[in-house]
């Protein structure tokens, strides 16, 4: 699994899309389990992170197209 975290690109809100792919392409288990969420109220997301998280899923798809996870 070291080398999965080695392929990362993104150091922003997507890179768990990023790891999620590699894991994805290079046929790791994905299991899904439950958390407990606390929220924290004084916690604030700009609006324009949206936007960015987005630009940043589209740059996972570009990279793997490109060969940057090979």
């Amino acid at each position: 699994m070291k080398h999965l975290f080695e392929r990362l690109t993104i150091e922003d809100w997507g890179f768990d899309f990023e790891l999620l792919w590699l894991a994805r392409k290079y046929r790791f288990g994905i299991k899904e389990v439950p958390i407990t969420w606390l929220n924290n109220f004084d916690s604030k997301v700009k609006w324009y992170s949206y936007p960015r998280t987005l630009a940043q899923v589209f740059k996972v798809r570009i990279n793997n197209l490109i060969g940057k996870y090979n």
